[in-house]
């Protein structure tokens, strides 16, 4: 696994690539300060699996950064990390396709367990927050679920949980591509554009609490 985490503070990355080493022992860790720095790297190593991507990299501001890598790498998995917990600033980074958002204030436990979660396919954002995202769209939630099977119900669920489509194939006994065609049915159904407004509904319209 090679993983790149880029940062401009030399003391964060530091702490980050030390956390993570201790974490995931067999990754190859690489580093970058700035915008050129992360462009340089992966020219170099082509075939990168992971940048955790500070929100205000010097080079990157206003999400250019984020634009300009999924432009010029569209497969690499990117996660971004920031001080900010401001949800409309964490619905622009998934929707530009990082595939997490990661506090600076997250534990060690959560940290390792949302790269665990984006590497198996998933898409982890702060749980404090999940449930901000796309309630405005929403009206009225008591019965909108009611549209879906049993069985795409219970899928749902399993996304809501934080389960991947990888770890709902294992847990279910079907092929990966049943659970994402399964998973792009239930978001034309519920008229969602990814898997985050579909989890967003069908908290609310559980009642979950949000925190």
């Amino acid at each position: 696994m090679k993983f790149l985490l880029a940062d401009d503070h030399a003391l964060i990355r530091s702490g980050l690539i030390s956390l993570i080493q201790q974490i995931h022992t067999e990754w190859q860790m690489h580093e970058a300060a700035d915008m050129q720095g992360i462009e340089q790297m992966l020219q170099a190593i082509p075939d990168m699996d992971l940048l955790m991507l500070d929100v205000h990299l010097p080079g990157a501001e206003n999400l250019s950064g984020l634009r300009e890598i999924r432009k010029k790498w569209p497969t690499l998995c990117v996660v971004m990390i920031s001080s900010s917990e401001e949800p409309g600033l964490i619905r622009q980074c998934l929707a530009l396709g990082a595939s997490g958002y990661i506090t600076k204030s997250s534990s060690n436990q959560v940290l390792g367990s949302a790269l665990n979660l984006v590497l198996s396919g998933g898409v982890y954002i702060p749980p404090a927050l999940l449930g901000g995202f796309g309630k405005e769209a929403i009206s009225d939630n008591s019965r909108v679920l009611d549209i879906l099977t049993p069985q795409q119900q219970d899928l749902l669920s399993m996304m809501a949980q934080g389960y991947s489509n990888q770890e709902i194939a294992t847990s279910k006994g079907l092929a990966i591509q049943t659970v994402k065609n399964q998973a792009s049915a239930i978001f034309k159904l519920l008229k969602t554009k990814n898997r985050i407004e579909a989890i967003s509904i069908y908290r609310s319209a559980h009642k979950y609490s949000y925190y």
